[in-house]
C-alpha cells in the first residue's frame, strides 16, 4: 500500500423555527444556514506504477483540492387543513446558492406539494434542480497511459460504410498516410486518461409524483409508490474512444470536435497516445418507479414480525456520449442500468433480540463484447439474474448493540461479465463470496 489520504473540513451554521408565523391553516416553518467546506486529497503511486511495470498502465501521483461556500434556506407552508376532501395541503420550497473556487457559482432550488384527501393516503409532487460538482479525482486525477483494442480508422477503411470511405482516406492522406498500404502494427492503441481542472458541474432536473398509503384498516402497513423522471446534462466521464476516432475521421478535413483527442503520428504513421481526459460530455434521461412497502405485525407484547420490500423498475434509460449526438437506449445493458432491482426482508423481534432475513435481486443485462454500441450491433451477450440471501442477528442493549451476520449465505459466485474488472462487475455483484461479520456499536 502507498500513501493516500482525503480530508474534509466542514463548518456549518443553521437556524430553524417551525413556528415563525401563524397562518390560517398552521404555522409557517423556516430554516436558514451557511456552510463552508474544503476538501483535499492525494494518492502517491509506487515506482513500479510510474514505470508501468504492474499492469498495462503508467500511473502518476494525484493530488489537489477545492473549497465551497454555500447559503441555503427552506420554507414549510401549510395551505389548507381539515376541509371537505382536504385533510391537509402543504407546500415546501427551498434554495441553495453555492460558490466554488474551481468552477464558480451555482444556484439550485426545489418546490413540492403534499396533498392528503384523507388520513389513509397522501399524494406528493416535486420538481428540483441539482448539480454534482467535480470531485478531486475528476479534477486532478493523474495522467495514466493504457492500452485498448480500438482500431486505427486509417488501417480499416474498407470496413466503414461506402459513403464515408473516401472522407476517411482523404483525412489519412492529409496526415501523410497511404491508405492503400498502411497497417496498424499493434493490435492495441495507447490512450491517456486523467483529470481536467476545467470541468464544470453536472446539471440535473428531476420530477417526481407519487403517493403514501397508510390504510387505517391495515394497522402497521405503509406503502409508497413514486414515479421519477431525471434529466442530467454535462455529465462527467470519458467519451467512447471508438466513437471519437470514428467521428473524427468521418468528418471532412478532420473538422469534428472529436479530433481534439489526436496527438499526431510517429515516423511510421502510428498514432501517438490519444487523449481521453475527463470531460463534460453528453447527457442521460431516466424514468422509473420506486416502490416501498413495510408491514409490522405484533404477535404479543414481546414478539413482532416486520416485513419490508424495496423495488425499483427502470422504465427508460437513454444516454448520449457527446453533446449533439443522438440519445440511445441503454436500458438493461452494461452501459446503462438493470431494469429491475429489489430487496425484501423479514424480521422477527423477541425482546432485545432481532433476527432478519434479506433477499436481494439484480436483473440480468446484455452487453456487446467489444463495448461498441450502435444500430448494426448483432452479437449480444447476456448475464443472468442474481439472487442473494443474507442473515443477521442483533442484540440491542441499553447503551450498545452487537450484530452477527452472513452476507451471500449461499456463497454465490459473481456473474460472469467479459467487459468488467476481473470478468465481473464488482460494483454490482458480491465478488467476495460468502461474507461473515461481527459488529459492535456503542451509543453515547
Amino acid at each position: 500500500m502507498y500513501p493516500s489520504a482525503q480530508e474534509m473540513r466542514d463548518v456549518q451554521f443553521t437556524v430553524a423555527n417551525k413556528h415563525l408565523a401563524r397562518l390560517p391553516y398552521g404555522p409557517l416553518g423556516i430554516a436558514l444556514g451557511v456552510e463552508h467546506r474544503s476538501l483535499n486529497g492525494y494518492w502517491h503511486s509506487s515506482w513500479q506504477d510510474q514505470a508501468g511495470l504492474n499492469s498495462n498502465q503508467v500511473r502518476g501521483d494525484t493530488g489537489g483540492g477545492y473549497n465551497v461556500t454555500e447559503v441555503f434556506g427552506e420554507l414549510s407552508i401549510p395551505l389548507l387543513r381539515n376541509l371537505p376532501a382536504v385533510k391537509a395541503l402543504n407546500a415546501e420550497v427551498s434554495g441553495r446558492f453555492s460558490n466554488y473556487n474551481t468552477f464558480g457559482q451555482a444556484y439550485n432550488w426545489h418546490a413540492g406539494l403534499i396533498y392528503a384527501p384523507t388520513d389513509d393516503i397522501k399524494f406528493r409532487a416535486n420538481i428540483a434542480t441539482g448539480f454534482r460538482a467535480p470531485t478531486i479525482q475528476d479534477l486532478y486525477k493523474a495522467k495514466i497511459i493504457s492500452l485498448t483494442g480500438t482500431r486505427d480508422p486509417c488501417a480499416y477503411i474498407s470496413t466503414y460504410p461506402g459513403a464515408v470511405q473516401s472522407t476517411i482516406a482523404d483525412n489519412c492522406r492529409a496526415q501523410g498516410i497511404n491508405p492503400n498500404t498502411f497497417k496498424q502494427t499493434n493490435g492495441s492503441l495507447k490512450y491517456e486518461t486523467g483529470g481536467n481542472v476545467n470541468l464544470k458541474p453536472e446539471i440535473s432536473r428531476t420530477y417526481t409524483i407519487g403517493s403514501i398509503i397508510t390504510p387505517r384498516f391495515i394497522p402497521g402497513f405503509t406503502a409508497t409508490v413514486d414515479y421519477f423522471h431525471t434529466h442530467i446534462t454535462e455529465t462527467i466521464g470519458y467519451p467512447s474512444l471508438s466513437t471519437e476516432l470514428n467521428g473524427c475521421y468521418e468528418s471532412t478535413g478532420l473538422s469534428s470536435s472529436y479530433c481534439s483527442i489526436l496527438n499526431g503520428r510517429d515516423v511510421n504513421g502510428q498514432l501517438y497516445p490519444v487523449a481521453r481526459l475527463h470531460e463534460n460530455t453528453g447527457a442521460f434521461i431516466e424514468d422509473g418507479l420506486d416502490i416501498n412497502a413495510s408491514y409490522q405485525v405484533p404477535i404479543d407484547y414481546n414478539n413482532t414480525l416486520t416485513f419490508g420490500a424495496d423495488i425499483q423498475d427502470i422504465m427508460s434509460y437513454k444516454a448520449q456520449s457527446q453533446d449533439g449526438q443522438p440519445l440511445i437506449s441503454y436500458l438493461s445493458t452494461d452501459a446503462g442500468v438493470p431494469k429491475w432491482v429489489a430487496n425484501g426482508s423479514a424480521t422477527f423481534t423477541h425482546g432485545r433480540w432481532s433476527l432478519t432475513y434479506m433477499l436481494r435481486f439484480i436483473d440480468g443485462f446484455t452487453y456487446y463484447p467489444s463495448s461498441s454500441y450502435g444500430p448494426t450491433v448483432s452479437e449480444w451477450w447476456k448475464t443472468n439474474q442474481a439472487w442473494y440471501h443474507d442473515l443477521m442477528l442483533t442484540y440491542h442493549g441499553d447503551l450498545y448493540s452487537v450484530t452477527a451476520g452472513v452476507k451471500n449465505l449461499g456463497g454465490r459466485d459473481p456473474n460472469f461479465y467479459a467487459n468488467g474488472d476481473y470478468n465481473t462487475s464488482p460494483g454490482m455483484y458480491d465478488y467476495a463470496g460468502r461474507y461473515v461479520y461481527l459488529k459492535a456499536q456503542v451509543h453515547f
